[in-house]
């Protein structure tokens, strides 16, 4: 059986997991837009790059 804490972890793990990988999605989609000169990377993007 888990514990309590062990899910709580896993939950925690799971949306930063999550949240990483949307940034990383939008980032290199901005890259892909960037370089095809259709639009600048948006300033949020920069926050998920760090």
């Amino acid at each position: 059986m888990l514990t309590i804490e062990k899910i709580q972890i896993y939950q925690i793990l799971a949306r930063f997991i999550k949240v990483l990988h949307d940034c990383v999605t939008i980032w290199i989609h901005s890259v892909n837009l960037y370089h095809h000169k259709e639009y600048p990377i948006p300033k949020d993007i920069i926050i998920c790059k760090t």
